[in-house]
Order: structure tokens, then C-alpha cells, then sequence
């Protein structure tokens, strides 16, 4: 039975074989190691990291933005819900009122009506009393 270094060495062979090459684990998966990395690799290296960094810093800016809007659109949001309430209230009572002054205005409708009838029938009734009196007196004579 083969042992654990066998096994490694085999996968290592395996690994050149498949790749062309026979870097480590960290080579193959995050670049060259420290040890190997000459001056300008690391410069370009801490190049990118400070371009990520910046982009990092941009992203969380705008991110901070974002979240001042959505508070300050929450704010507004609240006070517009405040204001509709408002208006909501006002024109329960603006019914509530135009109904009282529409009631009110119909029985002084129906009230004028009635009085303009009781003086037509006043004024009927002194005319047909004043020809039957006349009618009478004519008559008489």
C-alpha cells in the first residue's frame, strides 16, 4: 500500500503533467509566493490593491449616499403619509359640513316655498272674498 508520500509526489506529477508546470498550491491559486516575487511585481501588486482600495472607498461612498436617500425619501415619505392623513380628516369634515349647509338650505327652500304659497292663497283668497262681497252688494241692490 502506497503512503502519504507517495501519494503526494504522485499528485504533484499528476499536477505538472496536467498543468506544464510544477508551482505550488499558492502559485497556482493566488499568484507567486512573497519569496519569489521580484520589485516591480509587488509594486504592481500594491498598485492594484490601492486601485481596489479606492474603488472600495468609492463603492461605500456612493453606498452611504444611497442609504442618506432612502432615509431622507423615508422622512418625505413619512410626512406625505402625515399631510394625506391630514387632507383625509379635513374632507370628512368639509362633507360633513356641506351636508349640514345642504340640509339647511333645502328646508329654507321648502320654508320659502311654503310661505310664497300661503301668500298666493292669501292673495286668492282676499280677491275671491272681495268679488263675492262686490258680487253681493250688486245683487242686493
Amino acid at each position: 500500500m502506497p503512503s502519504g508520500r507517495d501519494l503526494e509526489a504522485g499528485r504533484t506529477g499528476e499536477r505538472s503533467a496536467l498543468l506544464g508546470n510544477t508551482d505550488s498550491d499558492d502559485e497556482l491559486l493566488g499568484g507567486p509566493s512573497g519569496s519569489r516575487r521580484s520589485p516591480t511585481t509587488g509594486n504592481r501588486t500594491d498598485d492594484k490593491v490601492s486601485n481596489i482600495q479606492q474603488q472600495v472607498t468609492g463603492v461605500m461612498q456612493v453606498m452611504q449616499d444611497n442609504i442618506n436617500r432612502i432615509l431622507e425619501r423615508g422622512d418625505r415619505l413619512d410626512d406625505l403619509e402625515e399631510r394625506s392623513d391630514n387632507l383625509n380628516v379635513n374632507a370628512d369634515h368639509f362633507r360633513r359640513g356641506a351636508s349640514q349647509v345642504r340640509r339647511r338650505m333645502w328646508w329654507q327652500n321648502c320654508k320659502m316655498k311654503l310661505i310664497i304659497a300661503l301668500i298666493f292663497i292669501a292673495i286668492i283668497t282676499i280677491i275671491i272674498v272681495v268679488a263675492v262681497t262686490q258680487s253681493n252688494k250688486s245683487t242686493k241692490q
